[in-house]
């Protein structure tokens, strides 16, 4: 929906299109649909799922302060996420190996990911990350941060808006 909300229909035997009220002020950036679950990246950068839960497929992990989520896939019964320093994570059903993540050599990132029904994909690239910045001052907005309205792809524009930017910053 244009307004940043969710809407889901279909099939819903595991809870799957019973979408969650979104916090207040927040909306959606991201929507993936696994097989009995579903999952939403929201504008604050965190990540919400519901839906059938059988192997933890919408235990969403706890994010480290000033890291945010940038990119989400849903596939049959698992789950992954690309966070804004670069970390790959994937939870739910592992039987197929689907949430054991490779580990990169040096100078090499996750650009991309994408989940099947039992198994998943990441596309390598160049090493990026998201950041925050401006630390502002007492009474002030919280940190400014970036928030990607996509996953990076070299040749392509990227549009980013800037969270809880004082209204006098000047940026170049």
């Amino acid at each position: 929906v244009s307004d940043g909300s969710i809407a889901a229909w279909g099939r819903n035997v595991e809870g799957q299109t019973n979408v969650p009220p979104l916090p207040p002020g927040e909306t959606c950036v991201e929507i993936a649909a696994g097989t009995g679950h579903s999952v939403a990246r929201l504008s604050n950068g965190t990540v919400i799922a519901w839906g059938w839960n059988a192997f933890g497929q919408t235990n969403v992990p706890p994010l480290p302060v000033g890291v945010t989520y940038v990119a989400i896939a849903a596939g049959g019964n698992h789950t992954l996420a690309r966070r804004s320093d670069g970390v790959v994570l994937a939870w739910g059903r592992n039987v197929e190996s689907q949430t054991l993540v490779p580990t990169l050599p040096v100078g090499l990132g996750f650009t991309e990911i994408a989940a099947g029904y039992d198994h998943s994909l990441v596309r390598v690239g160049a090493l990026s990350r998201y950041v925050t910045f401006a630390a502002g001052c007492a009474g002030s907005l919280p940190v400014s941060r970036l928030v990607p309205g996509d996953t990076p792809r070299l040749g392509r524009v990227l549009q980013v808006r800037v969270d809880n930017l004082p209204g006098d910053a000047a940026i170049m």
